[in-house]
């Protein structure tokens, strides 16, 4: 984001020039316990109800004016292809992933340094 007016932060006395560039660490907001109880545990029910959504916390595809335009057809592509995955195989975490994961540094998204490693295993398909 680019700051287009000074503008004086609330409690501070840093203030931001016009022009300067913002980003925001959608990471940090994300892995904040304050926002998100126990955000190291995979726990997607947290989402299941929609009043669990603390305003301007959740975030992955930007937000406002300049949203992700491709925000709709992504999720939509990640549902099918997780659907046609899941029906022909079950998938497990393979043991070389490293857990807890140590996200790389030198990465723009939040990436495990160490990858993660799943094993997939073809269903029978009953006849």
């Amino acid at each position: 984001k680019e700051c287009t007016i000074p503008y004086r932060l609330p409690g501070s006395d840093t203030v931001l020039e016009k022009g300067a560039i913002i980003l925001i660490p959608i990471t940090g907001l994300h892995m904040d316990p304050e926002f998100y109880p126990d955000p190291q545990i995979f726990d997607p029910e947290r989402f299941a109800d929609n009043s669990y959504k603390p305003s301007a916390t959740y975030r992955p595809f930007g937000d406002g004016p300049r949203i992700c335009i491709a925000m709709r057809f992504a999720i939509l592509e990640i549902k099918v292809c997780l659907a046609k995955v899941l029906t022909q195989f079950s998938v497990s975490v393979d043991k070389k992933t490293q857990e807890p994961f140590v996200l790389d540094a030198g990465s723009f998204s939040p990436n495990p340094s160490s990858g993660v490693w799943l094993r997939f295993h073809k269903k029978k398909v009953a006849v």
